[in-house]
């Protein structure tokens, strides 16, 4: 079988991986051209996670609030470098109220949605 995209191969990925608790694509050679497919692809190939790394991808709101939607048990996401702005943001502190490690820099995330969900997470949750 030929994977032609980054999300391809994460589906193919995620496909023999589904117990995985984790995943972080900067170990994936793919992982940079991963996108909101990609993620839609593990809420619903890879129930179990609760750490999910997916920094410097394409990702954006869409793929964050379909990890939201699939994870209420999720404790750690890296989202840094990716396009995801105060809509994924807020989904993620919205429906993962045991997230203690959140990765949101250098995205289009503000200072102010940031102090939001710091209220909403456990008070030793690090958001940065």
């Amino acid at each position: 079988m030929c994977f032609t995209t980054a999300d391809d191969k994460l589906i193919a990925w995620a496909k023999k991986n589904l117990h995985r608790t984790q995943v972080d694509s900067t170990v994936l050679p793919f992982g940079k051209q991963i996108t909101d497919v990609g993620a839609q692809a593990l809420a619903s190939l890879c129930p179990n996670l609760t750490s999910i790394n997916l920094s410097s991808t394409q990702v954006t709101d869409v793929g964050a609030q379909a990890l939201a939607n699939a994870y209420p048990k999720l404790t750690s996401i890296n989202l840094d470098n990716t396009k995801v702005t105060d809509v994924g943001a807020q989904a993620l502190a919205d429906a993962c109220p045991n997230l203690t490690t959140i990765g949101l820099s250098s995205t289009q995330v503000t200072a102010a949605a940031k102090q939001q969900m710091k209220a909403k997470l456990f008070a030793w949750a690090t958001i940065h």
